[in-house]
């Protein structure tokens, strides 16, 4: 096992840059974190995890910079590991726990991927859902950020299962909707319109450029759910249609 720093920068050589995996796997053993991270640009979702581990679980600063050292350079059976591994292991509710994590990473990236460059590439490729809070943009990407945390979570102990994470993801996503009221199109269009005031993370500048796009956003929200993440769109039909029978009643 390798440490979790090490672990993702395999994961993101292979499946992201391409590179073959006799290849990768040599680049791991002889680059520092340093040259790594010059092609793999993780750093910044690692670190995002490990502030979001510290703050949930209250570690101490001593312990958050042991914590952030074994995960870059170990070793291995480093004490804190289990210290943080007993820790999240006595929260009533894992997934949501880890829903948790997964969220401060996926506000974390908006924020690192702000600028005006990034945001004409999601404009152009259409993915300017990518700028919501976590439960509107796919379990398909949260499963992308889980790269980032899974392997933080193997040192610590605990494994990741799926099914139980993707099964919390979509009883957020309903009560989250519910919660704001999003039970039509026109009224998640209506909240993202509103800019930081629906999603307070986003920067002054990138929500200016996202309020006008809200009708375009949410069709993409719709466009992913349908094409990749089916059991969001049914949440959402789920949700709509008991709207229906309230206003009916």
């Amino acid at each position: 096992m390798r440490v979790p720093y090490k672990e993702i920068a395999l994961y993101a050589l292979v499946k992201w840059n391409g590179v073959e995996e006799d290849k990768a796997l040599e680049m791991i053993d002889t680059l520092s974190n340093e040259e790594l991270e010059g092609k793999v640009w993780a750093s910044g979702s690692v670190n995002h995890a490990i502030d979001s581990i510290a703050l949930k679980l209250g570690l101490s600063e001593e312990d958050k910079k042991a914590f952030s050292d074994a995960c870059y350079n170990g070793p291995e059976n480093a004490p804190i590991f289990n210290q943080v591994g007993n820790l999240i292991n006595n929260q009533k509710d894992k997934e949501q726990f880890v829903l948790g994590i997964l969220s401060d990473i996926h506000d974390g990236w908006v924020v690192d991927n702000a600028s005006e460059k990034t945001f004409n590439k999601k404009k152009d490729r259409k993915q300017l859902r990518q700028y919501l809070p976590l439960p509107l943009i796919g379990f398909n990407e949260v499963k992308s950020d889980l790269i980032f945390l899974k392997p933080i979570l193997a040192s610590c102990g605990l494994d990741t299962d799926s099914l139980l994470l993707e099964g919390a993801y979509h009883a957020q996503l309903y009560n989250f909707l519910q919660n704001n009221d999003l039970t039509t199109f026109d009224k998640l269009t209506s909240r993202i319109s509103e800019g930081k005031k629906f999603y307070p993370v986003l920067p002054e500048e990138l929500a200016t450029k996202l309020m006008p796009l809200a009708n375009e956003i949410v069709h993409q929200v719709y466009d992913n759910w349908k094409e990749k993440d089916e059991r969001s769109a049914i949440t959402f039909l789920t949700v709509m249609s008991e709207d229906l029978k309230r206003k009916h009643k």
